[in-house]
């Protein structure tokens, strides 16, 4: 067998094993948390509030299991107090105790997540929010609960909206109070789309430069090849997201994502490795890449997007 065949099994072992390994561990991790791999939008859920009483309120969503992802009811030792210290502000930290002690006549559960509307009249749960939940205000003034019906997340991301109008604020029922209507604002999902296309984009570009990939033909080869595999993910999922629900996304994100690592991974190595016939590769001038480094750099560029996504999905709920 010539050195060239050898040359090509050791390479696509190298990459069947690559990409084995990708599936593995991108797998396990999905797995174990909702977020996604490059600049993947993270499940969300937001309520605007309209004619909210000047006063102070706090407001969270009631879950219908006792966790979600991170969040989950106080488990009662003194060392979890306050979510691990999270809320330092002594309102909040009342507000905190007031939810925990708070006994919910459907039984839904308090997990330790809580705005201060005052500031902000909106809840955005950006990372793993409830499926099922109700909405519920807390007034330190009055000492009083206002809360809603149950509610389900109708799509990836979900936005209700709720006209404070009207409610008595001062009255603590067991009946719903409050009611929200949905408002997906799908402008917001287009500019929240385009922001992690370009993100994405832009990190793999910063990588490619890392990675010594950096003749014009071959940014101009990563460029195109993330607008196009990322215009097409995100598109398609922001599609599936609003029409599928809440739950669907999730079955078809590991297998789109591991699908753009091949494409991007196979697209280099057609382009930037030498042919068999000469030592030049598609284009002259260019330094020659094996198949195993171009693999390696979309692993580590979808690697890289993936783990900064995770981070900005804290920062910036909603977008990332």
């Amino acid at each position: 067998m010539s050195k060239s065949k050898n040359a090509q099994i050791r390479y696509a072992v190298f990459f069947v094993m690559l990409v084995t390994v990708f599936s593995f561990l991108l797998g396990n991790v999905f797995a174990a948390s909702p977020a996604h791999a490059d600049m993947g939008p993270k499940p969300s859920v937001t309520v605007d509030f309209a004619n909210l009483p000047d006063v102070q309120c706090y407001g969270t969503l009631l879950s219908k299991h006792e966790s979600t992802g991170p969040s989950a009811v106080w488990d009662g030792k003194e060392e979890t107090k306050y979510c691990f210290g999270l809320y330092t502000d002594e309102a909040d930290k009342a507000a905190w105790q007031a939810f925990v002690d708070h006994a919910d006549p459907d039984g839904y559960h308090f997990l330790q997540t809580l705005w201060d509307l005052r500031k902000n009249a909106e809840l955005s749960w950006g990372y793993y929010p409830p499926s099922s939940f109700k909405i519920a205000l807390y007034f330190p003034d009055s000492g009083t609960f206002v809360s809603s019906g149950i509610y389900e997340s109708y799509a990836f991301h979900s936005y209700f909206s709720v006209d404070m109008s009207g409610v008595n604020i001062d009255v603590t029922s067991s009946t719903p109070q409050i009611s929200a209507k949905r408002s997906y604002d799908h402008t917001w999902e287009i500019v929240s789309l385009i922001a992690r296309i370009i993100a994405t984009v832009l990190i793999e570009l910063g990588l490619a430069w890392l990675f010594k990939l950096r003749k014009k033909y071959q940014i101009l080869t990563i460029l195109i090849a993330n607008i196009i595999t990322q215009v097409a993910l995100n598109v398609s999922l922001y599609l599936v997201n609003y029409f599928g629900g809440a739950f669907i996304p999730m079955l078809i994100y590991i297998p789109s994502e591991l699908a753009v690592f091949v494409i991007e991974a196979i697209a280099y190595t057609a382009i930037f490795v030498p042919r068999e016939n000469n030592d030049a590769p598609l284009y002259a001038n260019a330094s020659p890449v094996s198949s195993g480094y171009c693999a390696l750099y979309a692993f580590c560029a979808n690697a890289i997007s993936f783990a900064l996504g995770i981070a900005l999905s804290f920062l910036l709920p909603g977008m990332f």
